[in-house]
C-alpha cells in the first residue's frame, strides 16, 4: 500500500525589475527537479504569514529586501509524490538579486516568447506565468460605441494606464462589428506608430461572428467568450494556439469557472461581485463568494460588475487579477 502524499505550502514572488522583466531561478543540483526554472520562494514555515515566509526567503535565497507584496494567485498542483498549495504574491523588493544557495539567475521578458522556449518551467508555475502577463484592469467598451467614437476611447483608455480592452458590442450585426475592428487597429497602428503604449484588445461575442473577424484582423490580441459559448473551448483552445490569440471567458459560478480552467482559458471574470446597473436583475456574489470560489483554481480571474479604481486593492486580497467593467474603469478614461 503507498503512503499517502503530503500536502505543503509554498509561496512564490514575482519580482520585476525597471524593464518589467521577472526573474526566475533554475533549481541547483542536488535538489529535487534540479535544472527546472522558477520563481523565487519556497515552504511557508509553521505559524508564518505569507508575506513574512516570502520575506524570510528572498533574503535567504537572494540576499533583497521586501517592501510589500500581495497576491497574485493560488493554485494546488499535484505532482507524484506531494500535493503543493502555491502561493504567488506580486513583490517590491530593495537590492540586487544574488545567488546564495548556488542556483542560476535570470531576468526574463514575459513578452520574450522565444526566451521562455529555452526554459524548462516547473509545471506548477505554468498558470502563474500567464497572470503575469495580464495587467490589474480589463475595459470592457460601453454599448452602442460608434466606430467615430473608438479612437477617442483608446487614447484615453490608454493614457489612463489601460492595458486590456474587450471590443463588445452584442447587438452589432457582423458588418458594425467589423467597422469598430478596423476603428479598433487604426486608432491602436497609430499610437503604435508615434511611439505610444498601445493596449492590447480582445473581441467578445458569439465565436460564429467573432473568429471570422478575428481571421480578418490579425492586430487583436485574442476572443473573449460568454459563459453559454464555454463548450467551444477546446475547439477554440487549438485555433488561438495557433493564431497566438489569448482566450477569455465570462463565467458566474464554480462550475462555469472550472470548465473554463479545464478546458484552456487563459483567463476569466467572474461577477457581478457587487450591484451593477447592468444586471439589475442580478443577485451579486459578494467578495466573501468570490474568494472562495477562486481558492486552488489555476485560473487568473477579474472580479467583475460593481467594480472601480479604489476596488483595486480588495479584489486583490481576494484572489482576483483585478478589476474588470465598463462604467466604473471608463470613469478614469473621461
Amino acid at each position: 500500500m503507498s503512503a499517502a502524499r503530503s500536502t505543503i505550502t509554498v509561496v512564490a514572488a514575482v519580482l520585476r525589475d525597471g524593464e518589467g522583466r521577472v526573474l526566475l531561478a533554475e533549481r541547483p543540483a542536488g535538489k529535487e527537479m534540479a535544472g527546472k526554472w522558477e520563481l523565487p520562494g519556497g515552504k511557508v514555515q509553521a505559524g508564518e504569514s505569507l508575506h513574512g515566509a516570502l520575506a524570510r526567503e528572498l533574503d535567504e535565497e537572494l540576499g533583497v529586501r521586501t517592501l510589500s507584496s500581495r497576491p497574485l494567485l493560488q493554485l494546488a498542483h499535484d505532482y507524484p509524490e506531494r500535493r503543493v498549495i502555491l502561493h504567488a504574491r506580486e513583490a517590491l523588493h530593495a537590492g540586487q538579486p544574488q545567488s546564495r544557495e548556488g542556483q542560476s539567475l535570470r531576468w526574463v521578458d514575459l513578452a520574450d516568447e522565444a526566451a521562455f522556449a529555452t526554459l524548462d518551467l516547473l509545471e506548477a508555475d505554468g498558470p502563474i506565468v500567464t497572470a503575469m502577463g495580464l495587467p490589474a484592469r480589463y475595459l470592457i467598451t460601453p454599448p452602442q460605441l460608434s466606430a467615430q467614437e473608438v479612437g477617442t476611447f483608446l487614447h484615453r483608455a490608454a493614457d489612463a494606464g489601460i492595458r486590456l480592452v474587450q471590443l463588445r458590442q452584442p447587438h452589432a450585426d457582423s458588418a458594425a462589428l467589423g467597422s469598430l475592428c478596423a476603428a479598433f487597429e487604426q486608432a491602436l497602428g497609430e499610437r503604435a506608430r508615434a511611439g505610444e503604449v498601445t493596449p492590447s484588445w480582445l473581441l467578445g461575442g458569439d465565436p460564429a461572428q467573432t473568429v471570422p473577424l478575428a481571421e480578418a484582423h490579425g492586430a487583436l490580441a485574442g476572443l473573449h467568450l460568454p459563459a453559454r459559448f464555454l463548450g467551444q473551448l477546446p475547439r477554440l483552445r487549438g485555433l488561438a494556439d495557433e493564431r497566438g490569440w489569448r482566450l477569455m471567458c465570462s463565467c458566474h459560478d464554480p462550475d462555469e469557472l472550472a470548465t473554463a480552467a479545464a478546458h484552456g482559458a487563459d483567463a476569466a471574470v467572474l461577477g457581478p461581485v457587487l450591484p451593477t446597473p447592468s444586471h439589475p436583475e442580478a443577485e451579486p456574489l459578494g467578495w466573501a463568494r468570490f474568494a472562495e470560489w477562486l481558492i486552488d483554481l489555476p485560473l487568473p480571474v477579474f472580479a467583475i460588475g460593481g467594480m472601480h479604481e479604489a476596488l483595486l486593492s480588495t479584489a486583490w486580497e481576494a484572489g482576483a487579477q483585478g478589476v474588470a467593467g465598463i462604467r466604473g474603469l471608463a470613469e478614469t478614461t473621461a
